[in-house]
């Protein structure tokens, strides 16, 4: 099993992280019984991507005759929430900016912080 505890400094377990596999989604379950799932490329990602992918083929097709190789990525953007509801999300990572969001009031920053390191790690 996969699966990662996050504890506090006197061993309580503040969450259980499981690396996803095939590296497309993320789950997190929290004592309470929540569990955030987060799954690479929004849909709002991915419409973005597809509206703009022949731009991207045109940059590529260029730096690529320049000698500057490609520079080609999927969509990276992830939104944990719980049950795969609606609503403000826990935590956001924005693949763009690589930069995080969290609404600390609806999750611990240490276990924010233990999800954002598997994370970047898995990739």
């Amino acid at each position: 099993d996969d699966t990662l505890t996050v504890t506090a400094p006197d061993g309580s377990v503040l969450a259980l992280l499981h690396p996803p596999a095939g590296g497309r989604r993320y789950e997190l379950e929290l004592p309470d019984g929540t569990r955030l799932v987060g799954r690479v490329g929004t849909l709002p990602a991915w419409a973005v991507y597809v509206v703009l992918s022949p731009l991207t083929l045109l940059y590529n097709a260029v730096s690529l005759i320049g000698g500057y190789g490609i520079d080609w990525h999927l969509p990276s953007r992830t939104v944990w929430r719980s049950g795969g509801g609606f609503g403000p999300a826990p935590l956001k990572f924005y693949g763009i900016t690589d930069k995080y969001k969290l609404r600390s009031t609806e999750l611990d920053p240490r276990v924010a912080y233990a999800q954002a390191v598997l994370h970047f790690w898995t990739t």
